[in-house]
């Protein structure tokens, strides 16, 4: 089993990039708790034991061997303080930790001559901050970066309240998207933990040029480099690519079903809000997917009403008999109290309501159809319920 050697005289390590992987880890960088970077090489293994080669090393360095300016061979045979350190780790026993100088390494334990590793670093290379392909790549793990006001490379700052719920919705529209793919969606309740363990994203950092943040999938993919998750971006971004067209987005909503509708009209609501667009940029662990999609503002104004027309559609409808106690026709909303029970049912009158009144009194009875829209939290089950009126007739 991989582990790495904690307690020793390396310090507190944390993985941090894995560069090639074959049943484990087997060339890999991570860090210690004083920030020590170390590039590291699997050497042997068998079942009781396994062989490293720990190098430490600079984070220019690093950036210079990850992008292939230096070696891997010379990388390790050249060592920037002039030696490094060979570990063995073993089953049921303590690592052992041995400082070694690079003329005492063995060739056959050396990737071969002129062996480059090909990481592309981008951005500031102090920062080391990675393309989400790259990252995907190097932790196995399904990253995308966000870019909120993507057309307004100078503006490096949003509202603190806004950009959590935009940050919060993101994830609970990938839940919706995950229990979708599963085939169990559901309107109401809390989603499993299994699924919500599947379909959990970080955000790893955030960056300029824009605002921007960057996801990563919290659990890696599996060999076949495949994960929920995988499946779930996949379908992301084919409502993105459905963009502002009512008929692609009502073929796309509709067979999602579930609860998908309401958190993405919830996320264009929130966009909307902040007159922004959306750039989304996928880093695919898997070859054949990922790329980059976004939406305009204008993109994201229309794709909205569209949405909460559709969310509309597709929401469980009832009719009630009652009283109308408030109706204002210039901000489309209605209260009224039916007659059954001390219930009221107040909220916004649809775009496409079919009023049969011409002038609806306050104080006179109807009978109205009204729809039902569920807002769920996906850990918790918290419920926000709104009725939507659609039809208003005399009773």
């Amino acid at each position: 089993m991989f582990e790495l050697p904690n307690g020793t005289i390396l310090g507190v390590l944390d993985l941090q990039m894995t560069l090639e992987y074959f049943d484990f880890p087997r060339i890999f960088t991570c860090k210690n708790s004083t920030n020590q970077a170390y590039l590291v090489l699997s050497t042997f293994d068998d079942e009781d034991s396994c062989g490293w080669l720990y190098l430490p090393i600079s984070p220019k360095r690093l950036n210079a061997t990850l992008c292939g300016a230096v070696t891997l061979r010379d990388a390790f045979r050249e060592p920037e303080g002039g030696y490094l350190f060979t570990v063995e780790t073993f089953v049921g026993r303590a690592p052992v930790v041995t400082h070694v100088f690079p003329e005492q390494l063995s060739d056959s334990d050396l990737p071969s001559v002129g062996y480059t590793l090909n990481v592309a670093v981008s951005g500031d290379e102090s920062d080391g901050v990675l393309t989400p392909k790259t990252v995907a790549k190097v932790y196995r793990r399904e990253t995308f970066d966000y870019r909120i006001f993507p057309d307004e490379h100078t503006r490096h700052e949003v509202s603190a309240r806004k950009l959590g719920t935009i940050l919060s919705t993101t994830q609970e529209l990938i839940d919706a998207l995950g229990q979708t793919r599963l085939g169990t969606p559901t309107v109401r309740g809390p989603l499993p933990p299994e699924l919500l363990q599947k379909t959990s994203v970080t955000v790893s950092h955030s960056f300029r040029g824009s605002f921007g943040v960057q996801f990563r999938a919290s659990q890696p993919n599996d060999l076949f480099d495949h994960s929920l998750i995988s499946d779930v971006l996949a379908e992301f971004s084919y409502l993105l690519q459905a963009a502002d067209s009512e008929d692609l987005l009502s073929n796309k909503l509709h067979a999602l079903k579930g609860r998908v509708a309401s958190k993405y009209r919830r996320l264009l609501k929130q966009l909307f809000d902040i007159n922004s667009g959306l750039s989304f940029d996928w880093g695919a662990v898997a070859s054949d997917r990922g790329g980059e999609f976004s939406l305009s503002r204008e993109q994201v104004r229309r794709a909205y009403m569209i949405v909460d027309r559709i969310d509309i559609a597709m929401a469980d409808e009832i009719e009630v008999r009652g009283q109308l106690v408030g109706f204002n026709s210039r901000t489309k909303r209605y209260e009224i109290r039916a007659t059954e029970g001390p219930t009221n049912y107040a909220g916004k009158v649809a775009d496409d309501a079919k009023i049969s009144v011409e002038h609806p009194a306050i104080g006179d009875f109807y009978i109205a159809r009204l729809r039902m829209l569920v807002e769920t939290q996906s850990s918790s089950g918290d419920e926000l319920i709104r009725w939507v009126l659609v039809g208003l007739n005399e009773a």
